[in-house]
């Protein structure tokens, strides 16, 4: 018998944000002075994030950077130092959208909810 996973409030917000950001263009410090810029199509949890048309530019020495780009490159979260947005993304106007929908979703459930009779 298959069960239903149970998520709380807070992991289900974590996953609609992380869904929500795909296909937005990302700027990622990695560790020894690397960056790779480009479109975000994958994260994981486990902070595993694949980045489409990405340029990865790394620092040779004072002066000098090496560029190499890549058409999707896969980076593991140990890895990454932090991560910016090309463009400020309003994480508040999306958690009002889930929320939104959640009410939505359990007022279309409710309807076809048998009522309780207590005798």
């Amino acid at each position: 018998m298959a069960t239903k996973l149970e998520l709380s409030f807070q992991a289900k917000n974590l996953t609609y944000l992380f869904s929500s950001i795909l296909g937005e263009k990302v700027y990622v410090e990695l560790n020894r002075e690397q960056i790779v810029y480009g479109t975000l199509v994958f994260i994981d949890k486990s902070q595993t994030m694949v980045v489409e048309n990405a340029t990865w530019i790394k620092k040779v020495n004072d002066v000098d950077w090496e560029e190499k780009v890549y058409e999707s490159m896969v980076i593991q979260g140990p890895w990454i130092r932090y991560i910016q947005f090309d463009k400020s993304i309003d994480f508040d106007e999306r958690i009002k959208e889930m929320e939104e929908r959640r009410k939505r979703a359990s007022l279309m459930y409710s309807r076809g909810k048998v009522p309780k009779i207590s005798v």
